[in-house]
């Protein structure tokens, strides 16, 4: 009997180099046994025009079919999980590079999934689902109290009684008060990996974990100055024309010592860059190209076309107000809390504010009545002991004051007779802004300190 080559066949030769790998033997036994079982049995077919039992052409067809529905099969399914599930259905004695060949969408870590799937469990067994790797309980409350916490500087409570959020806590619902961030979610992950440096929490995973009660719009009881205003804006404008990725953090670090102290936030540091700092390079701005700009002066916002030296000497003026302006602010705001916090039984903490100017309407006035309207002033107070804070609103229709100064308020210290009092002075308008005082003033009246109409009824 004349002898079969691998030529006739169709099966490539055994390689020397790898005579000693075991799998790659027993892989060429079987691809040589199929090949001569197939082979040996064409040629009497063929000759005697019978089909003998065994492999035939028949069951090849019907061996491609079932793959390419397979096939057909991987590529409609839409999960990683039937997809496996999928594989699982192939002959164990299929390499991977044999179902690659069969199914090129296949990869070969679900090629190696499924095989040991099959070995693990059965064919079409159901893999486990994906898991992430568990986070550590402190870091998610690390997280979460970072939102909420008044020292943090990430977002402050709403002051009103009524802006509440129902919180659902086991079986039962919690009024949570409504808190507003201060900061965007970007601003406020880079501080608490400041503060944090050893959690291990990406961006995401950190807004997921915003509590219900925390809003991220912007703070609707903020300050209307025209440093923070003018601020904003002029920092905005440069980073919508910058080519860098800035951010306001970014801006103010830049005019400040990396280490930034209380001399630094103060402008007393002589080793702080300051805001020769903030140059056309440092803030990736165009040169040859010119700027739009917005600003508050003289209580008007005027529209300005600059080139990028005038805005950059616009920025340093407002960047260099700003930094000192908001450090005083947060030293006179933390003051506050800390002695209200500290409130012990016999000590009363008075927090006041501008009182509010109301003009009367009475109903069907003459037309001369426009000149001689009265006025109501309505004066808020909140009043802290150490059992809690009560909010007070007072009206009186003694709207003189002496002196634009504090003693001529009607909160002075001079018409506190008899009493032992600590005087906080907080300045406002152009210089610190809105105080808490002043949030509480709106929840008490529900308007903003200024000249309003009362219709009397």
């Amino acid at each position: 009997m004349p002898l079969i080559t691998s030529q006739q066949i169709g099966v490539t030769p055994v390689r020397k180099r790898k005579k000693s790998s075991a799998s790659y033997a027993a892989r060429k036994h079987s691809q040589i046994h199929q090949a001569l079982n197939v082979k040996t049995r064409q040629q009497p077919e063929t000759a005697f025009d019978v089909s003998l039992p065994g492999t035939s052409t028949s069951s090849t067809q019907l061996y491609e079919d079932v793959l390419q529905n397979l096939r057909t099969a991987y590529q409609t399914s839409k999960t990683l999980q039937e997809k496996c599930q999928i594989l699982t259905l192939l002959p164990a004695s299929l390499s991977e590079r044999d179902i690659q060949r069969s199914i090129p969408e296949a990869t070969r870590y679900l090629i190696r999934k499924a095989k040991k799937l099959v070995s693990d469990k059965h064919v079409w067994a159901t893999p486990d689902p994906y898991s992430r790797q568990p986070f550590n309980q402190e870091d998610l409350n690390s997280a979460v109290s970072f939102y909420t916490v008044n020292e943090l500087e990430c977002s402050v409570q709403s002051p009103r009684s009524r802006d509440v959020v129902q919180v659902k806590e086991g079986d039962n619902k919690v009024a949570k008060a409504k808190r507003y961030m201060t900061c965007s979610i970007r601003e406020a992950y880079v501080r608490f990996k400041t503060k944090y440096p050893d959690v291990s929490l990406s961006l995401r995973n950190f807004y997921s974990l915003r509590p219900k009660w925390v809003s991220i719009s912007h703070v609707r009881e903020g300050c209307v100055c025209s440093c923070c205003a003018n601020f904003e804006l002029t920092t905005i404008t440069a980073i919508n024309n910058s080519e860098d990725d800035l951010s306001v953090c970014s801006i103010t670090s830049m005019c400040v010592c990396e280490e930034s102290s209380e001399a630094c936030l103060s402008g007393v540091c002589r080793n702080c860059p300051g805001t020769e700092a903030l140059t056309a390079q440092s803030l990736g701005l165009p040169e040859d190209e010119e700027i739009e700009l917005a600003t508050w002066e003289s209580g008007g916002l005027v529209k300005r076309t600059l080139s990028v030296s005038e805005f950059v000497d616009i920025l340093r003026k407002w960047v260099g107000s700003y930094i000192t302006h908001d450090y005083i602010r947060k030293v006179q705001r933390e003051a506050i809390r800390q002695e209200k916090c500290a409130v012990k039984p016999g000590i009363v903490v008075f927090h006041f504010d501008f009182s509010e100017n109301w003009t009367i309407i009475l109903p069907q006035e003459i037309q001369s009545y426009h000149w001689h309207k009265t006025q109501i002033s309505i004066f808020t107070c909140v009043v802290t002991t150490s059992k809690g804070a009560q909010s007070f609103a007072v009206v009186s229709d003694d709207i003189t004051t002496t002196s634009e100064k504090s003693s001529g308020k009607p909160y002075a210290r001079k018409n506190v007779q008899s009493s032992t009092a600590s005087w906080r002075f907080i300045l406002t308008s152009l210089k610190i802004g809105r105080s808490y005082c002043h949030r509480r003033h709106r929840a008490i009246t529900g308007t903003k300190p200024k000249l309003r109409y009362l219709r009397a009824s």
